[in-house]
């Protein structure tokens, strides 16, 4: 069943079952064909900052990863099908630009982007960024398991 897409941009929220402090990307803003594009607004109270308010190396692949989340509740809602839990398996080639850091964003914006690379049955091979501008600050290759209909975590 194929049901009306929503307007992009829009409040990722209404795709995560995160919330602040956790609640990291704001909005989902793009979607073309297997890429999806999100702005980020860094939050001072957020865990990803260390007391010196620059943005840690882990919270980078937490934004890919949201990112990643949101885009899937997106197509499930825009195919008229409930979006499953998906688990990170695997991190590879995650590459930090060290020349932009250390980051100190509370008042400017990032954008993520995810790209679907490859699927196989359950498992999906994405390739996330994150920007600064024009500028990518990281990057990696996300494995991820989608759970199944009718299979459940305790099988």
């Amino acid at each position: 069943m194929q049901t009306d897409s929503p307007t992009l941009p829009c409040n990722a929220e209404i795709f995560l079952v995160h919330r602040k402090p956790m609640l990291l990307i704001e909005t989902l803003d793009a979607y073309n064909a297997d890429s999806f594009t999100a702005t980020v607004q860094p939050l001072r109270e957020s865990p990803c900052f260390s007391e010196e308010t620059e943005i840690t190396i882990e919270c980078f692949l937490e934004l890919m990863a949201q990112t990643m989340a949101a885009a899937h509740g997106y197509t499930a809602l825009c195919s008229g099908t409930s979006a499953k839990t998906c688990y990170i398996v695997g991190i590879e080639q995650f590459e930090y630009n060290q020349q932009t850091t250390p980051i100190r964003l509370l008042d400017d914006k990032l954008r993520t982007q995810v790209t679907e690379d490859m699927v196989l049955g359950p498992m999906k091979v994405m390739r996330g960024k994150v920007f600064s501008q024009n500028t990518v600050i990281a990057s990696a290759t996300i494995k991820v398991f989608v759970e199944q209909e009718g299979v459940s975590e305790n099988t």
